[in-house]
């Protein structure tokens, strides 16, 4: 009996971790334009994002790990980063050495 309690316990704990994390990528989900105005990222709550800036598009994924956004898009060869602190403004970085300059991205709907 005391096997079987742990065993829902610990059903129930991962269910609601894989709830809580969708919740995350519905909540960070839309349309992001970069401060530039010549940015825009695309985060789909299906994981999948897109990234144009000019004339230059890439398509990749995103993920939430670590309280952070974490993007890869095939237009550019390491991937960008945003802390969650807000959901309307993400200042997205890269690590150090990337030609990335940092930018805040403003959230469109």
């Amino acid at each position: 009996m005391k096997r079987k309690i742990t065993i829902v316990v610990i059903t129930l704990s991962f269910i609601m971790c894989l709830c809580a994390c969708g919740n995350n990528m519905k909540k960070y989900s839309g349309i992001y334009m970069g401060e530039t105005g010549h940015t825009c990222l695309v985060l789909n709550e299906d994981g999948t994002a897109n990234y144009t800036e000019d004339d230059v598009e890439g398509t990749g994924a995103w993920v939430i790990k670590d309280d952070r956004i974490v993007v890869s898009v095939t237009s550019m060869s390491y991937d960008i980063y945003a802390d969650l602190i807000d959901d309307e403004e993400l200042l997205f970085y890269a690590d150090e050495g990337e030609r990335w300059y940092d930018e805040v991205f403003t959230k469109y709907n």
